[in-house]
């Protein structure tokens, strides 16, 4: 196969425009470094002595061993190559000769060693084609790696011409920043943009993406307008560039808001810059307040409770790409910064329960028999009640509590399927099968099926939360099936725990009753 398409490439480059032979012979020169590899092998003519001919069969489908000199042939004044074959048709072409097959690889490290021979020369015998000795040695010394392919030379061009565009991004930004701070922590304008980076890169964000966090409030320093970035950087840049700016004159309560309604128009490509700006800004303020010991609000140019309430809502937005491979641990941070900032967990040992208190005002509350959290409008317990604990030990005891839900619900959703009534006429299931939870209705007497109402995935997993929350973990399922939704208006009950908690039914009717 590689010969093959070395002869390809060959005449490839004999037929090439003067324009093209350049982009041509590495093509070539490609071809024979893949032969190398693949250990392709060429039919060699070899000078034998009369003693090594008679021990030798000539064949071509084994490699020889003898220790004969490589046919050196002319090529023109004053150059002569170490030659090889093709095929068998080219070899016939001319005079008789000795040979054997060789592989490429060991062929040309021959005809390098070769003190007679300064280059190779391929089909000697037709339309011959000579390459010098010197570029032997760069086919050994430059073996090919996938990614820098001549069939992929417009790729890498590419990268290098964006790679060249982000770095001229990174330096404008930081010529129109010089002197400047950010506006809420003090920092230097430009570490901010550099910080974003880093989340973006963490986030396997494209070039693109990273030009337009590069450029991400540059419309705000003077001289600089989108038909000037367009002009530089592309259309689609600066359609980015004029989507994220904001209005320096306004309020900061303001900016959030108009913050607030780019996340929620944002699509992913955009909402991943917005993330990092968040998470970058997170990241200043958690070192600041945890290296002063607190006394960052003091100096704080926005109160905690303010701040509080506009990263909640951030929080909240950003959770719709939290199932995102790419996105999640990004978003899995800004959550643990929201809380490390502007949440304190509470622990109450003896009622075995957490609260989580924000700054904004809000509260939940997390039990060990109820192992999720809920939202908590009550007065909170005394201090000498509680303890204060840190995040990380507070995650460490909601694990545990959640434990033996997690293990129960794992198994809730073996397939199975539970009878929740039966009389003379009806007979009443619920069914879990490939992890989708369906009521089924049947006529006691024929064993017809009447009608089924089934829940997706995502609204089987939510039922079947909400069960155990309920019942806890030590009764079975199909008990809790039975107290929950047992007896003739079974149908009536399903239908009405489904509405009670948002779980969407298709509801199917197969005989035309209800």
């Amino acid at each position: 196969m590689g010969m093959k398409e070395i002869e390809k490439a060959i005449i490839a480059f004999q037929e090439a425009e003067e324009e093209e032979k350049d982009e041509k012979y590495e093509i070539l020169l490609w071809q024979f470094k893949i032969a190398i590899q693949e250990e392709a092998k060429v039919i060699v003519p070899y000078e034998l002595s009369e003693e090594e001919k008679e021990g030798y069969v000539q064949t071509l489908s084994e490699d020889g061993n003898v220790e004969g000199n490589l046919r050196v042939v002319s090529v023109g004044e004053r150059l002569e190559g170490a030659a090889y074959f093709s095929s068998e048709e080219e070899m016939n072409l001319g005079e008789e000769t000795d040979y054997m097959l060789m592989k490429i690889g060991d062929f040309l490290e021959k005809a390098y060693m070769d003190p007679m021979a300064n280059g190779v020369v391929i089909n000697p015998w037709g339309d011959l084609f000579y390459f010098k000795k010197g570029i032997v040695m760069s086919l050994f010394l430059d073996e090919p790696e996938e990614e820098t392919s001549p069939t992929q030379k417009r790729n890498t061009k590419e990268k290098e011409e964006d790679q060249k565009r982000f770095h001229d991004a990174i330096e404008m930004a930081t010529e129109l920043h010089r002197g400047k701070q950010d506006e809420l922590t003090g920092r230097p304008k430009i570490l901010h943009i550099m910080q974003m980076l880093q989340v973006l890169e963490m986030m396997n964000a494209s070039t693109e993406q990273m030009i337009s966090a590069a450029l991400f409030d540059i419309l705000s320093c003077p001289g600089v307008s989108l038909s000037k970035i367009a002009k530089h950087f592309g259309k689609e840049i600066a359609s980015d560039v004029s989507f994220f700016a904001e209005n320096s004159s306004e309020s900061w309560f303001m900016k959030k808001v108009h913050f607030m309604q780019k996340i929620i128009h944002a699509d992913r490509r955009k909402g991943m810059i917005l993330l990092a700006d968040v998470v970058a800004t997170l990241r200043v303020i958690n070192a600041e307040a945890q290296r002063s010991k607190g006394l960052y609000w003091r100096f704080a140019k926005v109160s905690p409770n303010v701040q509080a309430v506009f990263y909640s809502m951030t929080d909240d937005y950003f959770s719709k790409w939290e199932s995102d491979p790419d996105i999640s641990p990004v978003y899995l941070e800004q959550s643990d910064l929201f809380k490390e900032i502007f949440v304190i967990c509470l622990l109450d040992e003896k009622n075995k329960c957490m609260y989580q208190v924000c700054k904004d005002g809000t509260a939940h509350i997390y039990t060990k028999k109820r192992p999720l959290w809920f939202v908590y409008n009550d007065a909170l317990p005394e201090k000498d009640l509680v303890q204060t604990i840190p995040h990380k030990l507070a995650a460490g005891i909601e694990k545990v509590w959640a434990g033996p839900y997690i293990r129960v619900h794992d198994q809730d959703f073996d397939e199975q399927k539970y009878l929740l009534y039966k009389d003379e006429k009806h007979m009443y299931y619920i069914d879990i099968y490939q992890r989708k939870l369906t009521f089924l209705a049947y006529d006691a007497l024929k064993g017809n099926l009447l009608f089924q109402m089934q829940l997706a995935t995502e609204d089987s997993n939510s039922f079947l939360v909400e069960m155990r929350l309920e019942y806890g973990v030590e009764i079975s399922l199909g008990k809790i099936f039975v107290e929950e939704f047992g007896g003739p208006e079974a149908p009536q009950k399903f239908q009405e725990f489904c509405e009670k908690n948002g779980l969407e039914m298709k509801v199917v009717m197969t005989m035309g009753k209800e």
